[in-house]
């Protein structure tokens, strides 16, 4: 018994749900892309192994039959009940990939909810199973832009300096100490002593020094940030000295940013082994899986989970809900839902850089404004938005449907397909099929172009969009996850924006990085937010959040950043079944 049986049993039972099974050799040949000759060789095999009784049809227009021996679910548990258990979880991941009958699908989903779950005695240590949507696309820190990636670095890693967001002030961390002059055009930074590396290398400012020259370099995101740096001195091998050309209040936030990892500077960088100083190490890599193991040696106290695993299940969106688990599968009412605070906040962006696109007329892009009402996809008014930052000052431009036809009759509009780009989630999905739906009823001709994270955000999926509906997560630090939304190179701002628009947006970016207090920041970001709304450029949607159902069993869990939880700090404590069994005496 094999995939392939499976894939052949879905095929007739999809085909006619009785118990006798008619098909054609030929159509089972092209099923598995092989000859007529070898399918009957497979099935004979299936046959010997008792799990199939198949009679040949003889002679023109009789068709072959096969009667199997076992419901579906009992060959699928038979087949996964003997293998091992990761060998098990990438099977039923394989079969969730497949297109297999609802009640097959809803018995995997036990099966794979049973194994994904934290392990507390397994080789006596805490292993926490979460699911990724997606493939990883890179963690080169110089490339890296998107939130689940930033966030895998931020347990890979540490910065030289990080950012307090209760504090909302930035505070040491591979540093102990740092000062700067009175003009802010010198940055003194005091390493701590004995931080260990995970090939057990010994932290110097050699490795600070080559990390900032390696985040400078061209194909960095950080690139700009740190363009005024003049050079670096070393004054020892655990103080330096950072010169900058001119003085720049954000200078020593953008230290702090996940994409300026220390790393040590005598080891080639592999994003696959990634060595640094993070709470966490790569122990495993693949497009499948990534298990992260506990760092003994950190420098902080140690994780208190020993491993992370992270699997890749593409037939995830199967699945009602994603879950942290703990021990075995409980009623849907045993668990605990809770909303992970997020900062994010999605927006639409036009593509200027399509010369050719409709939306170089702005009636047209304002037909669109009109047409993408988060109160279509009820959202809640708390969580409409009118600029990046949710604040009660945000003032909400009404839509106005019924302008629509009026703008697209202005413009002319001759009734060519328009791209609309949206990174593939279901519920984004469904969303997005709304507008689709919603604009048909308006007479523009709406093709929705779903955009994989993994596959094709570095790609050229990008250039025959129109616009884009983009989810947008930020750090802790918001301020500067502003500053990064629109000069990353790799965010869809710089990708789409005109060389005009992104010259006006840089002027008010220098009005915000020199505003002395938050507040006359927050003006002139809102007076941003509102210059790009008015012209239709890029306008914003709604304010996000990430909903998790927790087990209650599992401790430790707080708010981080890009809408995930901190996982140096969750344990699982012992449930009462096995703590009775542990106190137990012969």
């Amino acid at each position: 018994m094999d995939f392939d049986y499976f894939k052949l049993r879905s095929y007739l039972e999809t085909k006619n749900n009785e118990t006798i099974h008619p098909f054609k050799l030929a159509e089972v040949a092209d099923l598995f892309y092989c000859s007529t000759k070898n399918v009957k060789r497979k099935i004979q095999n299936y046959e010997k192994e008792g799990a199939l009784s198949y009679t040949a049809g003889r002679g023109r227009g009789h068709l072959s039959t096969i009667i199997f021996s076992k419901e579906f679910a009992d060959d699928m548990l038979y087949f996964l009940e003997n293998q091992p258990k990761e060998q098990k979880l990438s099977s039923i991941v394989t079969f969730l990939e497949s297109d297999l009958p609802a009640y097959v699908i809803s018995f995997l989903t036990e099966e794979f909810r049973d194994l994904f779950n934290t392990q507390t005695h397994e080789d006596n240590q805490d292993i926490l199973r979460m699911m990724m949507r997606r493939q990883v696309n890179t963690l080169e820190p110089k490339h890296v832009s998107t939130s689940f990636e930033a966030f895998l670095l931020s347990h890979l890693s540490d910065t030289l300096v990080t950012f307090n967001k209760e504090t909302q002030k930035v505070e040491p961390w591979l540093a102990h100490h740092f000062s700067t002059n009175h003009e802010k055009t010198c940055w003194t930074f005091y390493l701590r002593k004995s931080v260990t590396f995970h090939n057990g290398q010994h932290l110097d400012s050699e490795d600070v020094l080559w990390s900032i020259s390696r985040a400078q370099e061209e194909d960095s995101v950080l690139q700009h940030f740190l363009q005024h740096i003049k050079h670096i001195e070393i004054l020892s091998p655990y103080i330096l000295r950072v010169h900058l050309t001119k003085a720049d209040p954000f200078f020593i936030r953008y230290l702090s940013a996940v994409n300026l990892p220390i790393l040590p500077k005598n080891v080639p960088f592999d994003e696959k082994k990634w060595v640094s100083t993070g709470p966490f190490q790569i122990q495993q890599f693949s497009q499948t899986k990534i298990v992260l193991k506990a760092f003994d040696n950190y420098f902080m106290p140690r994780a208190l989970l020993d491993k992370i695993e992270f699997w890749y299940v593409e037939g995830a969106e199967k699945l009602d809900s994603v879950r942290f688990l703990y021990e075995e599968e409980k009623p849907n009412d045993a668990y605990v839902e809770q909303r992970s605070k997020s900062f994010g906040v999605s927006a639409v962006c036009f593509n200027f850089n399509k010369k050719d696109s409709i939306i170089q007329h702005k009636a047209f892009r304002e037909a669109i404004f009109h047409l993408i009402d988060s109160a279509l996809i009820q959202v809640p008014k708390e969580r409409q938005a009118s600029t990046y930052f949710q604040s009660k000052k945000n003032k909400i431009i009404p839509k106005k449907p019924k302008q629509i036809p009026l703008l697209l009759k202005k413009m002319g509009y001759d009734k060519r397909i328009v791209y609309m780009g949206f990174f593939n989630r279901p519920s984004v999905k469904q969303n997005a099929i709304i507008f689709q739906k919603k604009a048909e009823e308006l007479g523009i001709k709406l093709e929705l172009v779903p955009i994989n994270l993994a596959t094709d955000y570095y790609s050229t999926a990008f250039q025959k969009l129109d616009f884009i509906w983009l989810d947008e997560e930020p750090g802790a630090d918001l301020e500067l996850g502003y500053f990064e939304f629109f000069t990353n190179p790799n965010l869809i701002p710089r990708r789409f924006l005109s060389e005009a628009i992104l010259l006006t947006i840089a002027d008010f970016m220098e009005e915000i990085r020199f505003g002395e207090t938050y507040f006359d920041r927050e003006k002139s970001r809102m007076s941003l937010d509102m210059w790009l709304t008015e012209n239709f450029f890029l306008f914003y949607v709604a304010y996000s959040y990430k909903m998790h159902h927790m087990d209650p069993q599992i401790r430790g869990l707080e708010d981080m950043m890009y809408g995930y939880y901190n996982l140096r700090k969750i344990w699982v404590p012992l449930s009462d079944h096995l703590s009775n069994s542990h106190n137990k005496t012969d």
